[in-house]
């Protein structure tokens, strides 16, 4: 009785070998169908992948406006001197074309303006994302050119590139500026010919403003149409 059962103990010894083979072959054989770990053949091949995510984003190019130094000449009674900048049909910061609305800028004469200077262009936003954006704009402070007893003037006007670059708004008429952040440009798109749009800027100095350096914050920012 003792031999048959260590012949059995041995026989079933073998089998538990062969089936542990067995499942080790079949375990290396399904390895070799999961894909992304190895390429068998005479002509392997790998993939590099990439996910590329783009949204919505404006670009400011020029980012100061700058009237210079100067004062009001109120020798004649004059009360305010005012000065545009120029709408430039090419402003030299980039390949955006303005052609269809362009003016050159504008300064009082020497009667009601001492010094100062006209800045060749305004703000120009280009819409350099992947979106159709709405951009708004917003002055940190609208009244940043009031006197003691004379208010000053602050206003904007725009030009779209290719006249249709904003499908809503491109307000062309001398507009105050507000704090509200209103929507100037509707719609914004992404071709290149029509992506961009020029804001000139139009300042009213009054004779008693202070002497100092007087400067307003303004941002622009894109939403979904």
């Amino acid at each position: 009785m003792s031999d048959i059962s260590n012949k059995t103990l041995v026989a079933l010894l073998v089998i538990a070998i062969v089936v542990s083979l067995a499942g080790t072959w079949i375990s290396i054989g399904k390895l070799r169908e999961i894909t992304g770990f190895q390429s068998v053949g005479t002509t392997p091949q790998g993939t590099v992948q990439i996910q590329q995510v783009t949204g919505r984003e404006i670009t400011l190019w020029n980012t100061l406006i700058d009237f210079g130094s100067g004062r009001v000449n109120s020798t004649s009674g004059n009360t305010h001197c005012y000065i545009y900048t120029a709408m430039n049909s090419s402003p030299g910061l980039n390949s955006n074309d303005f052609s269809n609305y362009s003016f050159s800028g504008y300064k009082n004469g020497s009667a009601q303006c001492i010094n100062f200077s006209i800045p060749s262009y305004g703000f120009v936003v280009e819409n350099t994302g992947a979106l159709a954006a709405n951009v708004s704009m917003n002055s940190s402070d609208p009244t940043w050119l009031n006197g003691t007893d004379y208010v000053g003037y602050y206003q904007y006007k725009l030009s779209a590139e290719g006249g249709t670059a904003c499908a809503e708004g491109n307000t062309q008429t001398w507009t105050n500026f507000s704090s509200s952040d209103p929507q100037i440009c509707g719609n914004l798109g992404t071709n290149v010919s029509k992506n961009a749009f020029q804001v000139a800027i139009l300042v009213g100095i009054p004779r008693d403003l202070t002497n100092a350096t007087h400067q307003d914050t303004v941002t622009f920012t894109a939403t979904a149409p």
